[in-house]
């Protein structure tokens, strides 16, 4: 079985901030068999989860 990279986006701020609160909405994406890896690429950012996607080959 193939392991498929998949693409996590996160939002950058803090878990006990909310949107309207945010002064700019900034995010950021990483390409990674999981999310654990995923957040491993981007330590040290205040991430928050927000989707993932399966990675399309050859696009």
């Amino acid at each position: 079985m193939e392991i498929q990279n998949v693409i996590y986006t996160f939002l950058i701020a803090t878990r006990n901030q909310t949107l309207s609160k945010l002064s700019r909405i900034r995010t950021v994406s990483a390409t990674a068999d999981s999310e654990e890896q995923a957040r491993a690429q981007l330590n040290g950012l205040p991430l928050v989860f927000v989707s993932c996607k399966a990675n399309k080959a050859g696009v």
